[in-house]
């Protein structure tokens, strides 16, 4: 009987083992998040968008690399094989042949000829070339900067989208404590025109508080699943997948001032490489006026037969080498070269005058972002004093409404008052995150 008992323990231990281990294996993980800090370096890590432009430095950091091969020579290995079908006819005097004032047509040659050899071509001077190297240096920094200037915009998308979602979820706590006292409202006031003690009009307030209510609500639920779907796919997550935001923001606190500092933006670094790519291109542009100079080489063997079949015998092949200097001076291109390079000086000026203009725009915005926040932050404290007044008014007129002190409909227009002031300052209190995340997205 011992026996039998030990081997039911067994079974049913492995039985609960396998079932915890199907059970675990079926909950899907949770990815949670405490601080905007913890999203940010997830953004980072799986954002695709980040990943493209990673992969655009590369590509850029590659095809520099690329345009500097005309520092090397280029090396080659070829066969030829020519069959003459007809040898062109020389003219040969007849002195030649000790007959003056004569003269005979002879072929020279083999009608089958062959060669083998190494050639090489080696640039020594192209300021076309040289110009191309630069520009594709001044690329790779060009997508450094445009993923720079994202990066920026991607940091303050994704602390708008945080803020909101905290601001959201704790709107809708508020909006559910509402909701309990809007109902309670509605029964009361239903009861007393019911008893006749109030008339229609106070029942009609309380059942437009509630629909206040539930709008607030609705909308705060909506910005709530806004935020989250932004927050997913800013994480490169889908919506299906678990993730926990376990920061919390408690609307009834004070906001805190934080020290006004921007760091630089990113977006003038763009410009100001879309310049030198400019300048740069104009120089490559024109170039094309000067002169180049390359070396040209020849390692080899030839042979000439009479027969279709070469011959590998000692002495059947004879050395072929040379080594030349080439140098071109273009003249005339049909205004081909003069029409590139007055092109390129207009695309130059227009990028000159949009990284100026840029320039002006982010000083402008700065200064107007510095107002903006101390204006914010003051409407949204003002803002906050109010709403905590009217909360406190309204706990008072629901003390003095319970002890009778207090006519119903006067109650429900402290309460409408109190939904008022709620908005306003959700709202402010939106406005002043939103600033705030403009300015963490310049500071990363």
């Amino acid at each position: 009987m011992e026996r039998v008992a030990i081997v039911k323990s067994l079974l049913v231990g492995i039985y609960l083992l396998l079932v915890t281990s199907a059970f675990g294996q079926n909950v899907p993980s949770v990815l949670s998040f405490p601080s905007f800090d913890s999203v940010w370096h997830q953004v980072l890590r799986d954002n695709p968008s980040v990943k493209i432009y990673q992969l655009n430095v590369r590509k850029a950091s590659l095809d520099q690399r690329t345009s500097q091969s005309f520092y090397y020579p280029s090396v080659g290995a070829g066969v030829t094989a020519q069959d003459n079908l007809y040898l062109p006819v020389t003219p040969v005097p007849g002195e030649l042949i000790n007959r003056p004032g004569t003269t005979y047509d002879v072929r020279f040659g083999k009608q089958f000829n062959y060669g083998a050899g190494l050639s090489a071509t080696q640039t020594v001077f192209n300021w076309t070339s040289v110009l191309s190297t630069k520009i594709a240096s001044n690329n790779v920094l060009l997508n450094q900067a445009q993923e720079g200037s994202y990066l920026q915009s991607l940091r303050e998308n994704t602390a708008r989208n945080y803020y909101a979602l905290l601001i959201a979820r704790a709107s809708i706590q508020v909006a559910l404590r509402d909701q309990q006292l809007a109902d309670s409202l509605v029964t009361v006031a239903g009861w007393r025109l019911d008893q006749g003690l109030t008339d229609a009009t106070a029942l009609n307030q309380a059942k437009i508080n509630r629909g206040d209510v539930q709008i607030n609500l609705a909308q705060s639920q909506q910005l709530f699943d806004q935020a989250l779907a932004n927050l997913s796919m800013l994480l490169g997550k889908k919506s299906g997948d678990g993730i926990a935001f376990t920061d919390t923001l408690d609307i009834k606190e004070s906001t805190s001032e934080q020290p006004f500092i921007l760091g630089p933006d990113k977006n003038l670094d763009v410009y100001q490489l879309q310049l030198s790519t400019a300048t740069l291109t104009k120089r490559q542009k024109q170039s094309a006026f000067y002169p180049s100079l390359s070396l040209d080489g020849y390692y080899g063997y030839q042979q000439f037969q009479d027969q279709l079949t070469p011959s590998f015998t000692h002495g059947a092949w004879s050395n072929y080498s040379y080594i030349g200097l080439n140098l071109n001076v273009p003249l005339f291109t049909g205004f081909y070269n003069s029409g590139n390079v007055r092109s390129a000086t207009v695309s130059e000026k227009i990028a000159a005058l949009q990284y100026d203009n840029a320039q002006l725009q982010s000083a402008v915005g700065d200064d107007l972002l510095h107002k903006q926040y101390l204006n914010d932050l003051a409407m949204t404290k003002a803002a906050r004093e109010n709403f905590l007044l009217f909360g406190d008014n309204e706990a008072l007129a629901r003390q003095k409404y319970g002890e009778g002190l207090l006519a119903l409909d006067l109650y429900l227009k402290v309460f409408e008052d109190y939904l008022t002031s709620e908005n306003a300052y959700l709202n402010n209190l939106s406005n002043l995150y939103t600033t705030r995340a403009t300015i963490l997205g310049r500071n990363p």
